[in-house]
């Protein structure tokens, strides 16, 4: 094989006998090939054969520890959905809590400006309105309280769907989608969402991820 792939690199056709006999080679080649090949087969095929066995045995267990993560990974992903539920709602009780203090607290510093401005005592009135309209209660920022172990993290990922064809500006069809959700999921990361875009639903998902 060797010496034929060397002869070959000089070869120039110059004449219908060689033109004749380089067909005589190629039918050499062939028959080589065929002959080759045949061998490789018969020596490759108890390989693959072991290789197939052996993908058979251990596929199985790997398509159920796939599963078994994900299932994992969803019930924590709720878990994590419900207490972040939980503390927006915690939060927005103690926002709503310090927005009423602030009310009442301005309303009696008001109430008493007004009773100094009865007295005729103006700097202590102007005192109390300002403080009036500079008061502010601070509202506790109140932390994730779910705690993640050791090489997992929660990631949002933003994706897009088209919800009607027909309402998709032309513009972004050609420059951004071609309809294509690789490049739509591409967009929505890009931007997290902040663009609002006629026939298109952008949306976010929690993805939990872990490394060994």
């Amino acid at each position: 094989v060797e010496k034929l792939y060397m002869s070959s690199l000089e070869i120039v056709i110059e004449s219908q006998d060689t033109y004749s006999q380089m067909g005589d080679y190629l039918r050499v080649i062939k028959t080589l090939e065929k002959e080759i090949d045949l061998e490789r087969k018969e020596k490759v095929k108890p390989l693959d054969e072991e290789r197939k066995k052996i993908q058979n045995f251990y596929i199985p267990y790997l398509d159920k520890l796939t599963k078994t993560e994900q299932l994992i990974k969803k019930a924590m992903l709720d878990y994590n959905s419900e207490q972040e539920k939980i503390r927006r709602e915690l939060q927005r009780k103690l926002e709503e809590e310090a927005r009423k203090k602030e009310i009442e607290e301005r309303a009696r510093l008001e109430k008493q400006a007004e009773k100094a401005m009865d007295k005729g005592n103006l700097n202590k009135a102007e005192e109390l309105l300002d403080k009036a309209d500079t008061l502010h209660i601070p509202t506790p920022i109140i932390e994730q309280t779910v705690e993640q172990n050791k090489g997992q993290y929660v990631v949002t990922v933003y994706k897009g769907r088209v919800t009607n064809l027909k309402n998709i500006p032309h513009e972004y069809i050609l420059a951004f989608f071609d309809l294509n959700q690789g490049k739509l999921d591409k967009f929505a990361s890009s931007t997290r969402n902040s663009i609002e875009i006629p026939g298109i639903q952008f949306y976010s998902e929690q993805s939990l991820r872990s490394r060994t």
